[in-house]
């Protein structure tokens, strides 16, 4: 004969109840929070690095934000010209022209170029926009003096080799037949000639064929 007893049915019955209430407390007190939320914390104090502007005696505008926390130097050389200041008939000359500033020099060939941008840890992108330009340098402090006269030469002493035009050609060339597969790209560009320059015959988008010939 077992000695344990069983619990009874009201000692059951009780044990639910109270299970049942103090969900329902906490279900309460949920809903409560959510009708009064604490008041948030205070907004801490936005604090933008100093930019600091200039003009050379030669009237390039210069743009300075130094931030201490970072050896990262990141160089933007702005031109206010686009692909919609390419001439009839000489569509993409103004992307040909930025890619070609960085294929030689009067002193440095292309590999030359690409071994020197290496060596330094340089890296460089080309933005062009239809009413704008922007290249792009990125080094470390340690080899600022080197970076800046290498970057100096791409301006001042460009080359403009046939040979290396005939590589920037077809390279773009080839790059644009590819955004051609892009349905969506190829839709953007219709809409963005049709809405910003409906009447202007250079609307600043690459036409392949000028680019082969």
């Amino acid at each position: 004969m077992s000695l344990v007893k069983r619990p009874s049915r009201i000692l059951i019955a009780s044990m639910l109840l109270g299970v049942i209430f103090f969900g329902q407390v906490m279900v309460f007190s949920q809903e409560k929070f959510r009708r009064n939320p604490p008041y948030p914390e205070p907004l801490r104090p936005l604090r933008f690095p100093l930019v600091e502007t200039a003009v050379l005696e030669n009237g390039l505008k210069l743009i300075t934000i130094t931030r201490l926390n970072t050896r990262l130097i990141t160089l933007q050389i702005i031109v206010q010209a686009g692909e919609i200041d390419s001439p009839p008939g000489l569509s993409g000359l103004a992307t040909v022209t930025a890619e070609m500033l960085l294929k030689g020099t009067q002193l440095m060939r292309s590999s030359d170029i690409e071994e020197a941008l290496d060596t330094l840890g340089i890296e460089v992108n080309i933005e062009v926009n239809a009413d704008y330009t922007i290249f792009t340098f990125s080094f470390l402090d340690d080899h600022l003096d080197q970076a800046l006269n290498l970057i100096k030469s791409f301006f001042s002493e460009p080359a403009f080799r046939a040979t290396e035009l005939t590589y920037v050609k077809r390279d773009l060339y080839y790059r644009l037949l590819s955004r051609k597969k892009d349905l969506e790209k190829v839709g953007f560009n219709f809409f963005l000639k049709k809405l910003l320059y409906p009447e202007v015959a250079n609307s600043g988008l690459i036409k392949g064929e000028e680019i082969k010939n």
